[in-house]
């Protein structure tokens, strides 16, 4: 109850900020990091609705607000940058509820396949933390990423990065397997940042390394059987 009073709060006071306009990213930051997603490695793509690219929207505080009271979106996986300390939940299908508080897969993908996993995030601006904004604002090449569905753990390390023009967005489909593409705006949005890391290992959660756990629990997660 504490917390939806506090963003009830926020919600008088976002709409105060909208009108400023300098404050708005700032609070979005700061109610996505407040979030604890749903985990539920089971869930099914039908109970996050269609995989829909193009509802995708950008990040408001009404936004936020609506789809935290409405908390009806359940992620499979967890993307972790240890360095950047990153903590992204991800689902398996791409729609504007799935990207408000997290990152979603543009083509399906179980990370226990060869597949090339292909996932988008948002990115709120040089001074955020949240979601992919980091990977706009830090040097990535060599940086480990390690995706998990608390089963398998996947570990990346990244190899290149390409801006491109919105337009060439279908550029991250074409990939080898076994590799796993992050794709963002540019903080001025008007470009992408193409993200490609190449996979290094696969082993069981059980082995995942302390440091990167340390990363994984500053984020609380609910889990759900």
């Amino acid at each position: 109850m504490r917390m939806k009073k506090v963003i009830y709060r926020l919600l008088l006071i976002g709409a105060f900020f909208i009108g400023i306009g300098f404050f708005s990213p700032i609070l979005e930051s700061w109610i996505i990091d407040c979030y604890q997603p749903k985990i539920n490695s089971q869930n099914s793509l039908q109970n996050n609705g269609i995989n829909d690219w193009n509802s995708v929207k950008y990040i408001t505080i009404l936004s936020l607000i609506r789809q935290f009271f409405k908390n009806d979106i359940k992620y499979q996986e967890v993307l972790i940058v240890p360095s950047l300390n990153m903590e992204v939940p991800v689902a398996e299908n791409t729609n504007d509820a799935v990207y408000q508080f997290g990152a979603g897969m543009l083509v399906k993908r179980k990370i226990d396949s060869n597949s090339n996993i292909i996932i988008g995030a948002h990115n709120l601006g040089s001074f955020s933390k949240a979601l992919f904004s980091p990977l706009a604002n830090n040097k990535l090449i060599d940086r480990e990423v390690f995706i998990t569905d608390f089963k398998l753990v996947k570990e990346y390390k990244i190899e290149s990065v390409r801006i491109i023009f919105p337009t060439q967005v279908n550029l991250a489909l074409n990939s080898k397997s076994n590799f796993l593409t992050m794709l963002t705006c540019t903080n001025d949005n008007k470009k992408r940042i193409l993200v490609r890391a190449t996979l290094r290992k696969t082993y069981k959660f059980s082995k995942l390394k302390k440091s990167v756990k340390r990363v994984f629990y500053r984020k609380k997660f609910k889990f759900e059987k």
